[in-house]
């Protein structure tokens, strides 16, 4: 496919933006079911939206990329029969039980895998393909090769090139659900990844990104193949939806064609001033640690142009001389930074740079306190001047007037054409209609979106014809010009599955099982004593020359849970060496479903509805772990006669998955994350936690690779349902952060109540989510 530029909209007005700009595509969310829940449209807004993009020949992909609880499948079905109704081009899709139902229920509507599906691998694209799904959007941690691994497997590749990123591995972050129960998962973060975090010594904002920035980047991205490039943003203002746009658009032309991009610096520089956290150029350019986390900031950087160099105490109030080191414009949003910060639109006249500019201000500062600008109120006008009115759309009209007969007027944008008639033209009686007068009355289309390039008459004797008449005729052949524009849209052809997605269901194990989750070096055999069932082993080093050990001691009757995020060489290795022992495999990701070894699904694979259930049932998948946000009513309401369900009642959650290391960041290291061996020297995360505001504390646990570490960020409550838990399901116990002995004697708690004894209790009662449940 020709390299697509891909843009976000919240508003009608974010729409005209990207339009004016320059996008190929637009994404955007509905009311309800999308990962942005504040920037949805309305069903109204959603047909105006829709038809207006089509009229410009743009693509327009919908979200309905949320995870769905068992009782909101009927209104989902609403939604996309409005979708198909209103031609989308695609909808995104987080779901798995969602990608099933469209497969079966509406196989010509074209879906994308969303972010959140957290593909990021050629094994997780082939899974995709095999469900019928034409595009990835490939999770923002991929690098170059991981991009070009999917790419090479023919699946539509779509990545983000610019915006606001999320810290954990896209989908797999379950913080803002287990602080409030707004769950990221349903469009409601919260972002507590920006507040201020301490490691050892170290505090700040030791979650929060820059923001991505590629514009330097985007041939090397289209080589690797990257086919569509996404601009983060369903949240900004239209300015932003503009600039970022007409800055992408430049570079993706400059790219197809060769050519080099010699203003990129002062572009790059006009987008930090638009909004930035300071730039990234992300995980795909090897960004690493520091260079990847703006610690001492959360909020738009701007940038500096000018300093406080004199102040003057007045009744209620302060005057500030500062020394301009850029220009100052009338409506410029300001900031002043130095022990405090207070923010200020600049009202006066321009003041050049060297030029002494006097701001009023509510708190005194001190000499040498820096001026920031927030908002340039030029750039933003220049915006705002960009869309404020698209470009018409050219069209050929020709007008064919014979008296005694409808006079016809056929009108043509690009290869679109429509006929209409109206009255019955006369005879010139005095003064015919001529060529000229008649061009002046088509050409008068005011507020259409069309504008007449070419014109022509054909009468055959001269005829007449009231204005008001031609008028109506014109009228009316450019409404039927633009529905047919609309209605003639190609949309893009959908992918037909190439597995069963049928139901293929499954009696329920007729006794509960107790499963529970270690890394190496538990005593396995202990634990068994104790009452569990099964053992799922999780490794943690991936290294070459110590996977081998990592694995050792893993019995062939145990499960091997893999990593949520694992690269296609190390999923290789890992799977050749379970093969090798004879174990079983937990996948942990949609990836690690692709040769059907997976016989138990956990936690990074999300299933929420019985849809989802059938479909991992039909890869063959026989357990499932359920998710940590549903709620026992969620829950309740799921079939038994699919997979043994498995539900978590003891444990931390694993809330984020890292793909830096705190432990890095706090020295402020930049680099050399694969020869990193800081936790084998006792420097780096191992036993260590990120302690919040509140002074709550969560475990870390890293994951070993070639190149670098995946640290797991736990919660700082460890889930405990106790004699709460529903004797019917099976139950998981997650023990990676015990102690051997502890491990034990929850191990041997949980098998009796299990069994239905009523043991002594070994600590109170922490429930999650499972009576709450998430937004």
């Amino acid at each position: 496919m020709k390299p697509e530029l891909l843009s976000p909209a919240g508003s009608m007005d974010a729409i005209r933006a990207a339009i004016a700009a320059g996008a190929d595509a637009v994404y955007l969310g509905a009311a309800s079911h999308g990962a942005r829940a504040t920037a949805g449209f309305d069903n109204d807004s959603l047909r105006e939206a829709i038809h207006l993009l089509h009229l410009h020949n743009k693509r327009v992909y919908v979200t309905v990329n949320t995870l769905l609880k068992q009782q909101e499948v009927g209104r989902v079905k609403q939604l996309l029969e409005r979708l198909i109704d209103l031609r989308a081009d695609a909808v995104i899709v987080q779901d798995l039980g969602l990608v099933r139902l469209i497969k079966n229920e509406y196989p010509n509507l074209c879906v994308h895998a969303s972010t959140q599906m957290s593909v990021h691998n050629a094994a997780g694209a082939k899974v995709l393909q095999h469900l019928g799904i034409s595009r990835v959007v490939l999770a923002r941690e991929c690098d170059l090769t991981d991009i070009h691994g999917v790419a090479q497997t023919g699946i539509e590749t779509e990545v983000f090139v610019h915006g606001a990123m999320c810290v954990s591995v896209s989908g797999q972050c379950l913080l803002s659900s287990q602080i409030g129960g707004r769950s990221g998962n349903r469009g409601k973060c919260a972002q507590p990844c920006r507040m201020q975090y301490s490691f050892k010594n170290h505090s700040g904002a030791l979650l929060s990104m820059h923001d991505l920035n590629t514009l330097a980047h985007v041939p090397t991205l289209l080589a690797a193949g990257a086919r569509s490039f996404k601009i983060e943003g369903r949240l900004k203002r239209p300015e932003y939806v503009y600039l970022v746009t007409k800055m992408y658009r430049k570079a993706l032309d400059l790219a197809e064609q060769g050519i080099p991009y010699h203003d990129v610096q002062a572009d790059t520089q006009a987008l930090a001033q638009v909004f930035s956290r300071g730039f990234t150029a992300g995980h795909a350019f090897l960004d690493q640690d520091s260079k990847l986390i703006g610690a001492q900031r959360v909020s738009h950087l701007g940038s500096r142009i000018g300093r406080i160099i004199n102040l003057q105490q007045r009744d209620g109030f302060v005057l500030a001389d500062a020394r301009m080191e850029q220009s100052l414009n009338n409506g410029d949003g300001l900031q002043i930074r130095g022990a405090d910060e207070q923010d200020l639109i600049y009202s006066g006249p321009a003041v050049l740079k060297g030029q002494i500019a006097t701001l009023r201000l509510r708190i005194m500062p001190k000499v040498g306190d820096s001026v920031w600008r927030l908002q340039d109120e030029e750039q933003l006008t220049l915006a705002r001047t960009g869309y404020e009115h698209l470009p018409k759309l050219p069209f050929d009209a020709l007008l064919v007037l014979h008296p005694g007969q409808p006079a016809q007027l056929t009108v043509t944008h690009q290869d679109v054409s429509v006929s209409v008639t109206g009255n019955v033209t006369q005879p010139a009686q005095k003064q015919p209609l001529d060529e000229t007068s008649a061009r002046r009355l088509i050409a008068k289309t005011g507020n259409t979106p069309f504008e007449l390039r070419v014109f022509s008459l054909h009468a055959d004797q001269p005829a007449f014809m009231p204005a008001s008449a031609v008028n109506a005729l014109r009228r009316m052949a450019l409404d039927a010009l633009e529905d047919k524009i609309v209605q003639v849209h190609e949309l893009p052809e959908s992918a037909s599955p190439n597995i069963s997605l049928v139901a293929s269901r499954k009696q329920q194990v007729q006794q509960p099982r107790l499963f529970a989750v270690v890394t190496k070096g538990t005593n396995r055999d202990a634990l068994l004593a104790s009452g569990v069932d099964q053992i799922i082993v999780y490794p943690t080093n991936y290294r070459d020359g110590q996977m081998d050990s990592s694995f050792a001691q893993i019995n062939r009757d145990d499960f091997v849970l893999l990593p949520p995020q694992i690269k296609d060489a190390d999923l290789q290795n890992a799977l050749d060496l379970i093969q090798e022992k004879g174990c079983k495999l937990a996948a942990n990701n949609i990836g690690q479903l692709w040769k059907n070894q997976a016989t138990l699904s956990f936690e990074g694979i999300p299933a929420w509805n019985d849809s989802t259930l059938s479909l991992l049932a039909g890869l063959g998948v026989q357990s499932v772990v359920l998710s940590r946000e549903l709620s026992e009513v969620d829950i309740d309401a799921l079939p038994r006669d699919i997979p043994e369900l498995i539900l978590p009642v003891y444990g931390p959650a694993q809330v984020m998955q890292l793909n830096h290391c705190p432990a890095r960041v706090a020295l402020g290291l930049t680099s050399n994350r694969a020869n990193c061996r800081m936790c084998e020297r006792g420097e780096g995360v191992l036993g260590e936690h990120l302690v919040d505001r509140l002074g709550c504390r969560y475990p870390l646990l890293s994951t070993h690779f070639n190149h670098g570490c995946l640290i797991s960020m736990h919660y700082h409550k460890s889930l405990h349902l106790a004699e709460r838990a529903p004797r019917e399901l099976s139950w998981l116990i997650d023990l990676r952060l015990e102690t051997q002995k502890n491990a034990q004697t929850i191990a041997t708690y949980y098998a009796g109540l299990l069994r239905g004894e009523r043991p002594e209790p070994i600590a109170p009662t922490e429930p999650g989510r499972y009576f709450l449940g998430v937004e």
